[in-house]
């Protein structure tokens, strides 16, 4: 694999996962290739046979009336009848092995999912026993050939085993497990980086730190321009925060795409837009908007972006796509996922790059597609892998990067957007069918011809914990209330 050029073969086994598909530069997990799905294949396919067994079972009783009809003796002239009740004997003998036939192949095939989940089961908790007792030496082996950062996989380790392993020393091997989430065999339902964010938040809130209040939007330029084509591929989706980051601090860019009679619209939401301070700027994509996004669920930003839409004129039906790098990518996730801003807006595709957003589930129907890099630290600030789902693919990169010479140190080369976008580019060829699947999707959602594009610059209101971002509308009814109380929204199982 392509990670073998940074990293010494003696810890590779302990950064590449499990139940993943390696391609040259990069592995893939979840979408219609990732074992979720084929799980729920198994299963799909065992119902389908034991409905199948039930109507043949059905029709085996009839076929049985028909030979008690025939056994009526006032048919017993008819000269039809003997080849009749020939017929009817054979069909109900048919009947009835394919109906035994079609219960045992469910029988097997329920057995066979059954034993798949076990074993894989079996494999996670042999895992989570080999993160636990070596982390301590391969989070710092990682670092050491990783320009002094975690590595992906490290960051996850560190933050899920470190904390804990504290906390067992502190106050014993109880209070170690409580503080692990249940991927890593411990009670809670969250990664404790969570708990941690939410701590941190609830912390900082009564001083004025960290804390979230509501944006305001201003257009730029009713329509400021034309984009030919639409981003209708990862890599030209992914582009677009590359360009909106360039019109200015705290803008956020929306395309008007047009086909076929009908609008659809992407938003693209930046990175964190750093001040270099805990205390609120109106720049509402600064570190307080790490901490809205990760502790409270971005209840402001869906505000705004919510209002941003209807002013450009999406109506409720129209599909909306969102893309977002590192902390864009969290609010854009936490979009999807937030009953509120759905009732009002149909999204239906997700990409984020260098984002932590395991712990967040997309809206039922949401697909979506996450770009990581073995050598970035920050997806792994979650504590957890990406989950394996149907509708949600992990591409993560493994092609060593490396900080150019005289380069300010930052986040790290794996964080790069650009080193993201180059990857993207990769995806457009990619054999791998989660791939190829995601990619059509939005192929096909973005297909027709230029896209109009409107630009909204987000200024954040000075803190003061009364205003409510808008009444009469779902999204504003609770981001106030949501924001103060902490508001993160419990991750789907």
């Amino acid at each position: 694999m392509a990670e073998a050029g940074w990293l010494p073969g003696g810890v590779r086994w302990w950064d590449g996962g499990a139940g993943y598909r390696s391609y040259d530069g990069y592995r893939v997990v979840g979408g219609i290739g990732g074992i979720a799905f084929e799980w729920q294949e198994l299963a799909s396919a065992a119902t389908g046979l034991e409905a199948a067994a039930a109507t043949i079972g059905h029709l085996w009783q009839q076929v049985l009336g028909v030979q008690l009809l025939l056994a009526d003796p006032r048919w017993a002239l008819l000269p039809e009848r003997m080849a009749a009740e020939a017929a009817a004997n054979a069909a109900a003998g048919s009947l009835g092995a394919l109906a035994d036939s079609c219960g045992a192949l469910a029988a097997k095939v329920r057995v066979a999912h059954g034993t798949y989940r076990a074993a894989e089961r079996a494999a996670s908790t042999g895992m989570q026993a080999v993160d636990a007792a070596t982390w301590w030496f391969t989070v710092p082996i990682g670092m050491a050939v990783n320009e002094g950062r975690p590595t992906l996989a490290g960051g996850e380790r560190l933050l899920s085993q470190g904390p804990a392993a504290l906390a067992a020393a502190l106050g014993g091997p109880a209070a170690g497990v409580l503080l692990r989430n249940p991927r890593h065999g411990g009670l809670g339902n969250q990664p404790v980086s969570r708990h941690l964010a939410a701590l941190l938040g609830a912390a900082a809130h009564p001083a004025g730190l960290l804390r979230g209040s509501r944006i305001e939007i201003e257009r730029v330029n009713a329509v400021a321009g034309e984009i030919e084509p639409a981003p209708a591929s990862l890599a030209a989706l992914l582009e677009r925060t590359v360009i909106a980051a360039e019109a200015g601090d705290g803008t956020v860019e929306v395309l008007e795409v047009e086909s076929g009679g009908q609008k659809r619209w992407v938003v693209t939401l930046p990175g964190t837009q750093a001040a270099g301070r805990a205390q609120p700027t109106v720049n509402p994509f600064d570190e307080s908007g790490v901490a809205e996004a990760v502790a409270a669920g971005s209840p402001f930003v869906a505000d705004a972006v919510s209002r941003a839409l209807r002013e450009a004129g999406a109506d409720a039906d129209d599909l909306v796509v969102l893309t977002g790098y590192s902390q864009g990518g969290i609010h854009a996730m936490n979009l999807a996922g937030d009953p509120a801003f759905l009732a009002e807006h149909n999204v239906g595709f997700v990409l984020t790059a260098g984002s932590p957003v395991a712990g967040i589930a997309a809206g039922p129907g949401v697909r979506s597609v996450h770009l990581e890099h073995v050598q970035d630290w920050v997806p792994g600030a979650d504590a957890s892998p990406n989950p394996d789902r149907r509708e949600q693919v992990t591409v993560t990169l493994t092609d060593p990067v490396a900080t150019p010479a005289g380069a300010g140190v930052g986040l790290g080369p794996g964080h790069d957007l650009q080193n993201y976008v180059k990857g993207a580019r990769e995806m457009d060829a990619s054999p791998d069918p989660s791939v190829r699947d995601a990619a059509a999707y939005l192929g096909a959602a973005l297909a027709g011809g230029a896209a109009r594009r409107h630009l909204f610059t987000l200024r954040r209101s000075q803190p003061d914990g009364e205003r409510s971002p808008r009444t009469g509308s779902p999204v504003g009814r609770t981001a106030q209330r949501r924001a103060d109380a902490g508001g993160q929204r419990k991750a789907q199982p």
